[in-house]
């Protein structure tokens, strides 16, 4: 639910004075799947808003030992909309020696604004990415990976928020699909909506993302998506999302989700997160 609540995430429920805040996110799931990382948001302007984001994914399968990747989010409110910036590094790590580095940048686009009945924003973006690891045979390969995404969100009342999104991609060198282990995850260069690492190569994903604030004070959620991701040399999977994020104090929040992968022709996965928010003055 990331791509549809990222204004809400990176708007402190205490309000404009609030100057830094920190979160921590854990995702667990089938296969040994651990994925953790952790984030710091500061404002050095009432306008801007950026970042350090650190962590870790690895699993009991191809990536037992842990992938780790630095980002570096970034968010700049202008009068005509809001730009978003994240580079982003995988240090060379595992059997593998895989690494990658890139970025995203987009621009969000306000089409109307209908007061206190609510909005609509179309945001558009595009990645690049470069990767490094060795083949079956240990020989070096070298990917790169590109990504277009546009996405529409409508607001109503300020209570309940739909999205649509879609995006394509493009490679240049082998197939991601057919190697051991590469480090990239594809999440980082256009929304999939899935909690796990998507390190095969994708061709598109699409979905729809719904969120519904809750009474009395609505600075709590519960929201629900679902994307359909088509694969390079892969099968075509599915993934539903559920989950609610719970507002605990004046300056501290919790995210509970679940996720629901499904490749074509294969048994489903079930993935799990937490994420906790803390906000300083």
């Amino acid at each position: 639910m990331k791509a549809l609540l990222a204004l809400l995430l990176l708007l402190p429920p205490a309000g404009t004075a609030s100057a830094w805040w920190v979160d921590a996110d854990h995702t667990f799931g089938d296969g040994g799947l651990r994925r953790t990382s952790a984030s710091f948001f500061f404002k050095p302007s009432a306008r801007w808003v950026t970042g350090l984001n650190a962590g870790y994914y690895n699993d009991d399968g191809a990536y037992a030992e842990k992938i780790w990747a630095l980002r570096m989010p970034a968010m700049l409110n202008l009068k005509a909309g809001l730009v978003t910036l994240k580079p982003f590094f995988y240090p060379e790590r595992g059997d593998r020696d895989s690494s990658a580095w890139g970025g995203k940048a987009g621009f969000m686009l306000p089409v109307t604004d209908e007061g206190p009945d609510g909005y609509t924003h179309l945001t558009f973006s595009a990645a690049a990415a470069r990767q490094r690891t060795l083949s079956a045979s240990g020989a070096g390969a070298d990917l790169a990976a590109y990504a277009l995404e546009a996405q529409i969100e409508k607001n109503y009342f300020d209570q309940f928020f739909f999205l649509a999104h879609a995006s394509g991609f493009l490679a240049d060198g082998p197939s991601a699909t057919g190697l051991p282990a590469p480090a990239l995850d594809h999440s980082d260069l256009a929304y999939l909506g899935a909690f796990a690492p998507v390190t095969a190569e994708p061709q598109w994903s699409a979905g729809m993302q719904f969120a519904r604030n809750m009474a009395p004070d609505y600075d709590s959620h519960v929201y629900a998506g679902f994307s359909r991701i088509s694969f390079k040399s892969a099968a075509q999977a599915s993934s539903a999302v559920f989950g609610m994020r719970l507002k605990l104090w004046e300056t501290s929040s919790i995210d509970l989700g679940y996720n629901l992968y499904k490749p074509d022709g294969s048994g489903s996965r079930n993935r799990y997160k937490i994420l906790y928010q803390v906000f300083f003055q």
